[in-house]
């Protein structure tokens, strides 16, 4: 499956907006008889059958994850998540015998887990960790990627090298992240932003002294020159990404076929190669 299935529009968060807004109408119709005369709405896999359609939530901000990505033909979503739901799509069409197409939805992090609930979208994948308080409302697949925090700072900044420097500074974080999160127990000003892109705009402008991000993230924005990794966040647990779906939907097949497809990669080093490919 090409990137050039992906469907993006150039007002993409007015869109956004328009599309989360709207969520609840989708396939009303539908919705409505399946509850009226069967008690019971259509799951996922019910509705990926009917119409041949993945709808994959993302937050393309986060590169080398997802982000936006000039092509011959024209703007599109790539980045590792990418790939990897493309080969995800690829077993799933190959379990229940049709061509499935994959479609991307884009959407701020913080409004990620809304828009799933609200069936925006069937599943997320958006370097969205795998945190308890997170578990009580959405399925986790199993973890593809393993990543930790760390504190980014201008190339010229030298006196933040540690927690304690943090102290009293200002700090840009994402919201709805693991950034926001671990931060606020700190003696820090907060710089809330919803993309990555505004944190790094703020920390090379001087309003922010330092952000807070995950170490492969960092390591992307730090080849531009401008920024460096100050130190990464060891007296905090590592943690896993995964493939997220409504709660309630994860125990099943369609699920099933997701973690099998993340195991079988790993273990044939295909995740890797994928890492290797962005």
């Amino acid at each position: 499956m090409s990137h050039s299935q992906v469907q993006f529009h150039s007002k993409l968060w007015a869109v956004v907006i328009a599309t989360i807004a709207c969520a609840g109408c989708t396939n009303a119709g539908y919705l409505v008889y399946k509850t009226k005369f069967s008690g019971v709405q259509e799951t996922v896999a019910e509705r990926v059958l009917r119409t041949g359609v993945l709808r994959v939530g993302t937050s393309p901000d986060y590169p080398p994850f997802e982000s936006l990505q000039d092509t011959p033909e024209g703007l599109e979503i790539g980045g590792y998540d990418i790939l990897l739901m493309e080969k995800i799509v690829e077993n799933l069409s190959q379990y229940y015998g049709i061509d499935i197409e994959m479609r991307i939805e884009a959407a701020f992090f913080n409004a990620l887990m809304a828009g799933l609930n609200a069936k925006a979208y069937d599943v997320v994948i958006a370097a969205f960790a795998i945190r308890e308080y997170r578990e009580r409302e959405v399925d986790f697949s199993r973890p593809y990627f393993i990543s930790r925090q760390c504190c980014v700072v201008p190339v010229s900044e030298n006196s933040i090298s540690s927690v304690e420097d943090l102290e009293g500074r200002k700090v840009a974080v994402q919201q709805g992240t693991t950034g926001e999160e671990i931060s606020a127990g700190m003696n820090l000003v907060q710089l809330p932003f919803p993309t990555v892109d505004m944190m790094i705009l703020n920390l090379n402008s001087g309003e922010a002294e330092a952000a807070i991000m995950d170490i492969p993230v960092a390591q992307h924005f730090a080849k531009g020159g401008d920024i460096k990794i100050g130190f990464n966040f060891t007296e905090f647990d590592s943690e896993g990404f995964g493939v997220a779906m409504r709660e309630g939907e994860g125990p099943n097949a369609f699920m099933g076929v997701i973690n099998t497809t993340i195991t079988w990669l790993n273990e044939t080093g295909q995740l890797e190669t994928l890492w290797n490919e962005i």
